[in-house]
């Protein structure tokens, strides 16, 4: 171990020795300031806890997200940032909240389920009771052989989950082995994975079609994960009005999931209650995006971003996504304000709203400042989320796009932060490798040239702009927390997220200060 520590700490000097300054010489000075406030009397935790624990959960549309927008905006303000602002977008749609959910087992005996409902999901009719069945459905097409046998059960849709013990930590951190291969160049994208994901899309769909015209009572999915937490969103769960459920549909812990399973395979009738509320909020359908400045001097129309979604799914807080990132992003605001620093370039703070339903907010903002793409033409890829296409159409700009510098996006986990993605532009390597450099830290020493998918970064990047996502320890992350009942206030790390905030100010601060500007990556009239 101290093997390890030690050769990061001489990485560290190595790159501060032989990588050239291209900042202003009056950057060190802020950047130790930044560290000094921060261990001083950091916000980030208290921002985070506030977030999970007052406001809760935060789905796009819901009146839960809308006092998350009033209270940080409030916070901005109480820290001295003028022109605290909204920027609305949409129309996204009604809102959704959950206001009562119960279901157990009557028969052949009682078992209270773990559970928790798919978002945008209808109610029942008060408390309801029904036989559950078995969907019998292939692969490949829709259950015809359940043709005309589900009306009024409530149907299991998944196969169990085998669970088994778990052979390594839910927690883990980068081990020095694994930020080397983050060194090295990535893999080319699979289509096979693309192509899984679209007839996943539409095998939905043709079930969507196939229960509603059973007129099923309700279903019930596994919650996939073991010690009841429950996979409450995935990939394929968008905005309500595309392809919202079309009965009451709950989720429920694997455990009791396999269990009810097993008694109905065995021929042994199974009775379920279920009573599920919810509200649908219909009375402003447009979102927002928060934003807040610290005006540039000499560049003060070059924009350097920095930025985090505040929505998140209902089952749980959203912890670590993403009030962790939120935190870090307004917390790296307040120190580099505090700091006294007077940047070249305007740092600008956005926190965005409908991120889980497939960059929603982000893309809207990018497409008002800086272009946009038409949709490709191939329509399968066209059908895909955002993040998932590997090609876009024709690329339109606005004239803010030459002035735009940089995009750095804080959405994975609670972790300390390691490094930074490159996103694929390694062309930027040596100049970020400087900022990195200047922080100081052992711990963050990595330079990825990978990219990574499925957030707000990627609106950025479909118009050619340099935008990157910091490396963080997984800190139980994907493990355990995201998308889940359990990603609730105790996955937060205080001291992961102090490093982190002095990581990000001082990154986004050097890009503010850099004589240098960041190179960008290749785009053409198709793809990226």
């Amino acid at each position: 171990m101290k093997r390890g520590w030690s050769r990061s700490i001489r990485l560290a000097l190595l790159w501060q020795l032989v990588t050239p300054w291209t900042g202003a010489a009056s950057d060190a000075p802020v950047l130790d300031q930044i560290r000094i406030e921060a261990r001083r009397s950091s916000q980030a935790f208290e921002i985070a806890q506030y977030l999970c624990d007052v406001i809760g959960p935060r789905l796009t549309g819901s009146p839960h997200l809308k006092n998350a927008f009033e209270w940080t905006g409030r916070k901005l303000e109480t820290w001295g940032f003028d022109d605290v602002h909204s920027e609305r977008w949409g129309p996204f749609g009604p809102g959704w909240t959950a206001e009562r959910v119960a279901a157990r087992m009557v028969a052949p005996d009682h078992m209270t389920l773990i559970t928790e409902p798919r978002a945008w999901s209808p109610s029942t009719e008060g408390r309801i009771r029904g036989k559950a069945a078995i969907l019998a459905a292939s692969d490949d097409s829709a259950p015809a052989c359940c043709q005309g046998q589900l009306a009024g059960r409530i149907v299991l849709l998944d196969p169990p989950t085998e669970l088994r013990p778990r052979e390594s930590p839910s927690f883990q951190r980068w081990s020095e082995q694994q930020l080397a291969m983050l060194r090295l160049p990535e893999r080319p994208a699979s289509s096979r994975s693309l192509e899984g994901f679209t007839a996943q899309l539409q095998r939905r769909r043709a079930l969507r079609r196939f229960l509603r015209e059973e007129r099923v009572l309700a279903t019930l999915e596994s919650g996939k994960r073991d010690g009841g937490t429950l996979v409450v969103a995935d990939f394929g769960d968008t905005l309500a009005g595309n392809d919202a459920p079309v009965a009451p549909a709950l989720i429920v812990a694997a455990e009791q999931y396999n269990r009810i399973h097993r008694l109905i395979k065995r021929g042994i009738p199974v009775e379920l209650e279920v009573e599920l509320q919810t509200r649908w909020h219909r009375e402003d359908l447009m979102s927002e995006t928060l934003i807040a400045e610290i005006p540039g001097s000499d560049l003060q129309r070059e924009v350097v971003m920095i930025g985090a979604h505040l929505d998140s799914w209902h089952g749980g807080a959203g912890a670590t996504d993403n009030a962790a990132g939120v935190a870090v992003a307004m917390e790296a605001m307040r120190l580099l304000l505090g700091s006294g620093a007077r940047p070249r370039r305007t740092i600008r703070l956005a926190l965005w709203s409908g991120e889980e339903q497939g960059l929603l907010g982000s893309r809207a903002y990018v497409k008002r400042h800086f272009g946009w793409r038409d949709d490709p033409e191939n329509r399968e890829i066209a059908a895909l989320p955002f993040f998932l296409r590997s090609d876009f159409g024709r690329l339109h700009l606005r004239p803010d796009h030459e002035r735009f510098e940089a995009y750095f996006n804080l959405d994975h986990g609670t972790g300390r932060i390691r490094g930074i993605y490159l996103q694929g532009n390694e062309r930027a390597a040596s100049l970020i490798e400087t900022w990195v450099a200047a922080l100081g830290d052992p711990n963050v020493v990595t330079v990825s040239p990978r990219s990574l998918r499925g957030s707000d970064h990627q609106s950025f990047e479909s118009v050619g702009l340099p935008a990157f996502m910091f490396i963080h320890d997984d800190a139980g992350y994907l493990s355990l927390a995201h998308h889940t009942n359990m990603d609730l206030c105790e996955r937060l790390l205080g001291d992961d997220l102090v490093q982190a905030s002095i990581v990000a100010a001082s990154v986004v601060y050097q890009a503010a200060m850099s004589e240098v500007r960041l190179p960008r990556p290749p785009v053409g009239g198709n793809g990226r």
